[in-house]
């Protein structure tokens, strides 16, 4: 069996308080959290674990997609760095769709933040430059590395605020991306289908 993958940084997981209060998160704390960027990391780790566990059931995965907005996207840089690291599936190549990724505070300087490896082989950027809020600088071109020349890479930016980033991405998808990036096994995946 062989599968491609998509992941989905958007739909973040409630966070437990700690190890010995067991409890789950308030709504109030848990979006104080996630506004933070709190959680991005366990995120990228559990797409990796997910992925070997896959491996594990015999299914070959044949490439990941990776769509994220926001801090979400800011997640698609740490799971492919996750990826990348571990022997088992930096093979695996990655085609990454981000709008806006911001990692938040404290975050920039995470490994695999700001440089994209060799395993990804295509990277879209939408970027909103008039946002003005604290914390929500997105990661720009300046910012990012790329060790591969291989990797085809585009940042586009649009004058809109973080939020309107998002809705102009909507737009751009449906104009300009393949549907490729969107679907598995040439269907569309279910949860892009408002996307495509």
């Amino acid at each position: 069996d062989t599968a491609s993958v998509s992941f989905d940084a958007s739909n973040n997981t409630r966070y437990l308080k700690s190890e010995r209060d067991s409890s789950p998160l308030t709504s109030a704390e848990y979006h104080e959290r996630r506004s933070y960027g709190i959680g991005i990391k366990e995120n990228a780790a559990a797409t990796r674990d997910m992925l070997l566990h896959l491996q594990q059931q015999g299914i070959e995965i044949s490439k990941v997609n990776m769509v994220g907005f926001s801090r979400g996207g800011a997640t698609c840089h740490l799971a492919a760095h996750e990826l990348f690291e571990n022997d088992n599936l930096k093979s695996i190549p990655i085609d990454m769709f981000v709008v806006d990724p911001v990692p938040g505070p404290g975050n920039l300087e995470l490994p695999g933040m700001t440089t994209i490896h060799s395993n990804v082989r295509k990277y879209v950027s939408v970027l909103g430059v008039e946002e003005a809020l604290i914390g929500f600088e997105p990661l720009s071109r300046e910012k990012m590395t790329f060790e591969s020349e291989r990797t085809k890479y585009s940042f586009l930016t649009t004058i809109a605020d973080h939020l309107s980033s998002l809705i102009w991405a909507k737009s751009l998808i449906k104009t300009f991306l393949p549907a490729e990036l969107f679907t598995a096994n040439n269907q569309p995946l279910p949860q892009y289908l408002s996307l495509i």
